[in-house]
């Protein structure tokens, strides 16, 4: 017996046995529901480098799709002979996926319709007709006229785009290097949640970073990797600061470094993995082009000297 999956859809099932196809009851059984097949073929059941290939789809049982569909309808009525009416429908239908693959695509489709319906008794054709030679009728002459006119707008792709694979289950990595201890400077001013500049009152008296290569093993940050690897040494980036103000909840450094002076381009990119050991401050992380380089200067024994002006200085 081999398993597949529950809720097989009935006949989309192919089975091959070394490229020949099989046929249901005859070279095997499936059990739909259960999503089972049974293999009957003596030829197979024997032949111990048998190629089986089974294809076939499926429907699940909850999908996890936005599914909607709003509808209305309108009806008018002139009078008991004229009567008019117009429906409305809307559906849509979301995609799992940011980058969602063909035939995945999130859609919607407006259907509009306009109908009527007129009738009306004419007796003066009646009498019209009597006047004919050789023509004559009792019948009271009645008009019934009905129409019905429609339009759909589909919009097959709301998204606008599609991707041919979705590179399920690979992933691009790129890896941010730590630099050395000298490619880091001091930081800017950075700017709260409104906006403003932080208040340079909290800013920490000294800060002092390394990135030591010989303290701390792989295996200390990837407790997964394999012993011979976790033995090796990697490079951490090392950071501390001394506080300024007695509420050590709100004093703050902020130190600048570059990637790469051609510029990374990391817009597709959707996550930053960083491993961090610390306690009692919270890390902020800034990648963009458009980072103040306007730092806060400071003498060698890491007094404040003055802050930036947003001016080009020589060197003189």
């Amino acid at each position: 017996m081999i398993t597949l999956r529950p809720n097989i859809i009935e006949g989309s099932e192919v089975v091959k046995y070394n490229g020949r196809v099989l046929v249901r009851n005859k070279d095997y059984k499936i059990d739909y529901e259960s999503g089972t097949i049974t293999i009957l073929n003596e030829e197979v059941l024997q032949d111990p480098n048998a190629d089986l290939q089974i294809s076939y789809d499926y429907a699940p049982f909850l999908s996890l799709k936005q599914k909607s569909l709003v509808g209305t309808r309108l009806d008018y009525t002139v009078s008991d002979n004229i009567k008019f009416g117009s429906t409305f429908l809307l559906r849509s239908e979301s995609s799992l996926s940011d980058r969602p693959r063909i035939g995945e695509e999130p859609i919607r489709t407006a259907l509009g319709e306009f109908d009527f319906h007129m009738e009306s008794d004419l007796p003066f054709i009646s009498r019209l007709i009597n006047h004919i030679p050789l023509l004559r009728t009792n019948k009271e002459s009645h008009i019934l006229a009905e129409g019905e006119v429609a339009r759909s707008f589909p919009n097959p792709n709301t998204l606008g785009e599609a991707y041919l694979d979705d590179m399920e289950g690979i992933e691009n990595l790129v890896r941010i290097p730590i630099l050395t201890r000298t490619s880091w400077i001091q930081g800017s001013i950075p700017l709260d949640s409104t906006g403003a500049p932080l208040d340079t009152t909290y800013l920490a008296k000294e800060t002092h970073w390394a990135t030591p290569v010989d303290i701390v093993k792989a295996g200390d940050i990837y407790p997964n990797l394999p012993d011979i690897d976790a033995q090796d040494y990697t490079t951490i980036f090392f950071w501390t600061f001394e506080p300024n103000h007695p509420d050590e909840t709100y004093n703050w450094v902020s130190l600048n470094a570059l990637l790469n002076k051609l510029g990374s381009d990391l817009y597709h990119m959707d996550y930053l993995e960083v491993r961090i050991k610390g306690s009692g401050v919270k890390l902020h992380i800034d990648l963009g082009y458009n980072i103040s380089e306007d730092v806060v200067w400071r003498n060698k024994g890491g007094e404040i000297l003055g802050y930036g002006d947003d001016i080009i200085h020589d060197e003189d």
